[in-house]
């Protein structure tokens, strides 16, 4: 199963991920700046996982060999936020499971944004973990932040480096 979300999302939830790097978003004397390090595929400059959109283009061709097979479910955060009850539907029939209505209810229950950050826990010792790693859950924030400049630059090389592939649509 592999979800996607909005890439200007991604990036926005990557900088303050990362802890509102010093260089900014557009760079100063500290750094490139997330925009520069998000959309790099310089291996010295780009993110510390690698380029992201990278890893879309490479998940596409797995998921193009695979749906054939029925071994694949794309789904997308946007759609999950807009019908959380049919994704899950979806990912049910996937998996090839029988849930009964309860079940599916309290798996719908704890699948929202709000329930995963009420609830982040370590599994091993049962301590709340960081409470940061998920901070809004909102579908297009990246529109509060940087100048529309920025924002066509990265409009630029998403369509150089996913402007054919159709997972990244």
């Amino acid at each position: 199963i592999i979800v996607l979300r909005n890439l200007k999302d991604v990036m926005v939830s990557f900088h303050h991920f990362f802890g509102e790097p010093k260089d900014g978003w557009l760079g100063n004397e500290h750094g490139v700046g997330t925009l520069a390090r998000f959309l790099s595929t310089d291996v010295e400059t780009c993110l510390p996982y690698g380029n992201y959109m990278e890893m879309i283009k490479s998940n596409d061709k797995v998921s193009t060999v695979l749906a054939s097979t029925g071994r694949v479910l794309v789904l997308y955060y946007e759609a999950m936020k807009e019908d959380l009850g049919r994704e899950v539907d979806r990912m049910i029939t996937f998996l090839g499971l029988r849930i009964p209505p309860a079940k599916r209810d309290a798996i719908l229950q704890h699948s929202t944004f709000e329930g995963m950050k009420k609830v982040m826990v370590e599994p091993e010792r049962g301590e709340r973990i960081r409470n940061d790693i998920m901070r809004k859950g909102t579908i297009g924030d990246w529109r509060n932040h940087m100048d529309p400049d920025s924002w066509r630059r990265f409009d630029e090389v998403f369509d150089q480096i996913l402007g054919d592939v159709a997972m990244a649509q």
